[in-house]
């Protein structure tokens, strides 16, 4: 599903919670969306803009249908407002369109199949994973809890070291899962499938190849202190 045509539909999904910002959060995507379209020299055909309410996405059939019709790309402003949303990606994956976002405007068929499955595997079993890792977190000695100021700085980069430990111990479930269900995908793949769900990172910032590398070689170092 990589980005080949200079042509695009714009699809954005906005929050019933944003209330009276709503406007005012639309207008900063489309602006966002506008200095993307100079920049890169594509032609936006038309705009569409969903408030999803459960399942439906009629605003997105009618995307979706323009960009078959028009073989156009569907362009998102951002990943993440749509990286974990089950039905948006079936609905783009079953329609065969193009899918590029303004912070990642080449999204791959495998890279789109991906973001799929994590999403399908993080409705299904997301609570179960969560536990599981605090579980094994609690198991390696993490404490839980942020450092306090008035407990000296040796002492909280401990304990802030310990909370980084813990909060990989959560995300490398869903890691080993992107792997085992994608045996081929990259890195790469798997920091964007993280970050378009919103999963935060142990030291919070932006997932990338060499944050996801550090997590599975944490968790591999962990798991040799505990067969020792």
């Amino acid at each position: 599903m990589a980005t080949t045509t200079p042509r695009v539909v714009a699809y954005y999904r906005l929050d019933r919670r944003e209330g009276r910002r709503a406007r005012a959060a639309l207008a900063e995507r489309e602006q966002v969306v506008a200095k993307w379209l100079r920049k890169s020299r594509k032609t936006l055909l038309e705009s569409f803009v969903e408030v999803p309410a459960g399942e439906a996405r009629p605003d997105l059939d009618l995307a979706l249908e323009r960009c078959r019709s028009a073989r156009a790309t569907l362009l998102v402003p951002c990943l993440a407002e749509v990286g974990g949303d089950l039905p948006f990606l079936e609905a783009v994956s079953n329609a065969g369109v193009s899918l590029a976002a303004v912070d990642s405007p080449r999204l791959p068929r495998a890279t789109v199949r991906l973001l799929l499955d994590v999403a399908r595997y993080a409705r299904s079993s997301a609570g179960e994973r969560v536990r599981e890792g605090l579980a094994g977190a609690r198991r390696r000695g993490a404490r839980l809890g942020s450092p306090r100021p008035e407990i000296g700085a040796r002492r909280a980069a401990t304990l802030a070291k310990a909370r980084a430990e813990e909060r990989a111990a959560v995300v490398a479930p869903w890691i080993a899962e992107v792997q085992l269900g994608n045996p081929g995908c990259s890195l790469r793949q798997i920091a964007i499938a993280l970050e378009a769900l919103g999963i935060p990172t142990p030291r919070g910032g932006r997932w990338g190849p060499s944050t996801v590398r550090s997590v599975i070689e944490r968790e591999a170092g962990a798991s040799r202190s505990g067969q020792a």
